[in-house]
């Protein structure tokens, strides 16, 4: 998996960055604050999300591993893609998420896309995950960091070998992702797979 890219901006686009990694141009979506961070000729080091699904490869950049394992775990939940995903990160730091979230301060998460109905689906399934978070130091510690990256990391890498989204879905039904390594599951994914 690409965790991060380090190289020098060449481009800045409307919403992305054109990182040249040792000759190679990679085309990076990334939040407006990093966005507007960067400077042309300038060397930076972006932390990334490959996206794979069946019709799109996309490569997300974030400032630290604190955002991009907070937009893991936007992901997960029900109605989110990486484009409300990265809208909502638009609007607030992970730190003011976990706040907004523990005050239900919808007015906090309104983002172009995230509508009213999203938003109250946001507070309610991120409050059990942010229960015991004050900040987003204990986010980037917490097991679910660790379970969201390996999901991730899994169904990007089955998506990369050809599998479809509902095949995806049937073989990582049931993983317990906080009891292994994204090297153990897909191991024992692969070989499931050819047992069927």
């Amino acid at each position: 998996m690409i965790s991060f890219v380090r190289g020098t901006v060449t481009e800045k686009l409307t919403d992305s960055l054109i990182i040249d990694v040792h000759g190679v141009g990679y085309e990076v979506r990334v939040t407006p604050r990093l966005w507007q961070s960067a400077h042309p000729q300038a060397e930076m080091r972006v932390f990334t999300h490959f996206h794979i699904r069946e019709d799109v490869q996309l490569l997300y950049g974030f400032a630290d591993l604190a955002e991009r394992d907070m937009f893991r775990t936007l992901l997960n939940i029900s109605g989110v893609g990486p484009k409300t995903a990265m809208a909502v990160l638009s609007a607030v730091t992970p730190d003011q998420l976990i706040r907004a979230v523990h005050q239900e301060d919808s007015a906090a998460l309104k983002a172009p896309g995230v509508g009213p109905k999203l938003v109250k689906r946001l507070i309610a399934e991120l409050k059990a995950v942010f229960e015991d978070m004050k900040s987003v130091g204990s986010f980037a510690q917490s097991p679910l960091a660790t379970h969201n990256s390996v999901r991730q990391d899994v169904t990007s890498a089955l998506f990369a070998l050809g599998y479809r989204q509902d095949e995806v879905d049937a073989l990582t039904r049931g993983i317990e992702w906080n009891t292994v390594t994204s090297e153990q599951a897909l191991k024992t994914l692969l070989s499931s797979a050819k047992k069927r």
